[in-house]
């Protein structure tokens, strides 16, 4: 398959809800990379992470790999 008929089903998680701090969230949002890498973010930060925060889903390359 090639182009938009190959659909690559990558992990994405959005919090919803939840108490934010004083300055907003610290995540809002946790997705995978192509290269299998969880990367949460907030919209204005991010940072790479071994497991979803939100579901727990185990990236398939973690921190150190």
């Amino acid at each position: 398959m090639a182009g938009k008929d190959r659909m690559i089903k990558l992990h994405d998680c959005k919090l919803n809800g939840g108490l934010y701090g004083q300055h907003g969230a610290a995540v809002e949002f946790c997705f995978e990379s192509e290269d299998g890498m969880l990367i949460v973010d907030n919209g204005e930060y991010s940072s790479q992470v071994n497991y979803c925060p939100v579901c727990g889903y185990k990236a398939k390359k973690q921190i150190g790999d």
